[in-house]
């Protein structure tokens, strides 16, 4: 029995790229990402896909999309078995009223099983019903599996209780190969358990050549990871001192060339320079560079500094109100920030 096995591609998504036409490019590629690990299905001739949650982003992906993904599948030589995650399981009652005969959808009710008795093989796997589990996947054996291979196919991490429905770990011992999504960076436990990881970059620490597990299972597992993403994430970290530090930095963005292949994630740390930013980013824009900028600015600090400078004015007063927000210190922070960058501009400076 041959396979691929992928999750977390969060059609529907994009990398956080500062321009909205950059985003409308990024949600494209993981399209065209799905669409090569169907082709690579096709040409390894596997005889399963598995898809182990969260393939939808249920908030952005449309109903075209989802259907577009399905009659793909249809076409597909080979059968798909699906289950939804925490970012997709909204979408369950969609999903299965659309089902081409050669897909099935885990239930979302109770562990659900599926045997293929001409390969020799039983599948095991449940969908998700909302957004976080504070209980741990277990399973208790099944009758009827004598002479078969078991596979367990999960959305959620490998033990622990963090509300992310993690796997029972002395059940390892039950199954002949465990496929696990949810977490993006692809993780090998062991060669019979093992997290696919996104294969599309999510994020600044979805690093390396992101891909899908191949694998085929008979006498002996055999898996090997494929590299499939259309991008790979490339970071490129600054520290700026003082003032004397920008030429460099501007120095080494301007030798950055254009790459189709390559997403930039650009770290500053330091003192926070509002005309050096801006000048990185006129770069970035002017060389149709796909990126995201991020300073680490020290901002409890920045705004205590600023709340006695500006004691009394315009800026004072929506300091004081931002902070006096009621959301958490990540949140209030963050409004701090986008306030300071939209009345001082370049003057926004360490």
């Amino acid at each position: 029995m041959r396979f691929l096995h992928t999750a977390d591609l969060h059609l529907g998504r994009s990398f956080p790229y500062e321009r909205e036409e950059d985003r409308a490019i990024g949600r494209k590629d993981r399209f065209r990402t799905f669409e090569r690990i169907l082709k690579l299905g096709i040409q390894e001739q596997v005889d399963y896909l598995f898809l182990v949650g969260d393939i939808f982003e249920q908030d952005k992906v449309t109903a075209a999309e989802v259907d577009y993904v399905l009659a793909c599948l249809d076409h597909a030589p080979f059968t798909t078995l699906l289950l939804l995650g925490n970012h997709d399981y909204k979408l369950y009652d969609e999903v299965a009223a659309r089902l081409p005969e050669n897909v099935r959808l885990f239930s979302n009710e109770a562990m659900d099983r599926y045997e293929d008795s001409s390969r020799g093989v039983v599948f095991y796997g449940t969908s998700w019903t909302r957004a976080s589990y504070n209980k741990i996947l277990q399973f208790d054996g099944e009758a009827g599996d004598e002479g078969l291979h078991r596979v367990l196919l999960h959305h959620g991490n490998w033990s622990g209780g963090d509300g992310y429905f993690p796997v029972d770990a002395n059940l390892l011992h039950a199954f002949d190969y465990v496929a696990l999504g949810h977490v993006h960076k692809p993780t090998m436990y062991e060669n019979k358990l093992q997290m696919c990881g996104t294969p599309e970059p999510l994020d600044h620490t979805d690093r390396g050549n992101l891909g899908v597990v191949l694998g085929e299972l008979d006498e002996v597992l055999t898996t090997r990871y494929v590299p499939v993403a259309e991008r790979s994430l490339k970071q490129k970290n600054y520290l700026r001192r003082d003032a004397s530090d920008d030429e460099a930095i501007v120095a080494d963005a301007k030798a950055l060339v254009r790459s189709g292949d390559f997403i930039y994630s650009f770290y500053l740390a330091g003192a926070y320079s509002g005309i050096l930013e801006r000048e990185l980013r006129r770069l970035f824009d002017e060389k149709g560079i796909l990126y995201e900028l991020h300073w680490e600015k020290d901002l409890p600090r920045i705004i205590e500094r600023m709340e006695r400078e500006h004691e009394g004015d315009l800026l004072g007063a929506f300091l004081a109100r931002a902070k006096a927000y009621d959301g958490d210190e990540e949140t209030r922070l963050a409004l701090c920030d986008l306030g300071l960058r939209a009345l001082l501009g370049e003057d926004y400076d360490s």
